[in-house]
């Protein structure tokens, strides 16, 4: 019986590690958008319109070679991204701005992770390949 069950472990192992990369689905140019959520107090209202204020003059530029770009108003910075299944990290070249992103199941959104219930959240919707 064991030999059976190791065989279908490294089945499993093998057959994920051949698990297609999303990294295609990222490439392309992605548009800041407010945040879907809740309020429960003016605090948070107010956060949250500030939250997709600050997202609607944002947008980020992913290419094929790991790169991406990221505009907000005037000002832009470079930087590397990696696609691990729907997490995306980003960090940009001066080591200043890093970020872990989820893409979505249907990969036309990607939002922040949040570690704290406190934490601000951004949502890029995608525009075009």
């Amino acid at each position: 019986m064991r030999p059976y069950l190791i065989a279908i472990a490294l089945f499993a192992i093998a057959a994920a590690g051949c698990a297609p990369s999303r990294a295609s689905e990222v490439v392309g140019t992605w548009k800041g958008a407010a945040p879907e959520r809740k309020t429960d107090s003016a605090v948070d209202g107010f956060k949250n319109f500030v939250s997709g204020m600050v997202s609607g003059m944002m947008s980020f530029e992913f290419n094929d070679k790991g790169r991406f770009k990221m505009t907000v108003l005037l000002s832009s910075q470079e930087g590397n991204y990696t696609v691990s299944g729907s997490d995306v990290k980003i960090e940009s070249d001066d080591g200043k701005t890093k970020a872990d992103l989820v893409l979505s199941s249907d990969g036309k959104t990607l939002t922040s992770r949040k570690d704290f219930a406190s934490d601000n959240v951004f949502v890029l919707k995608k525009e075009a390949n």
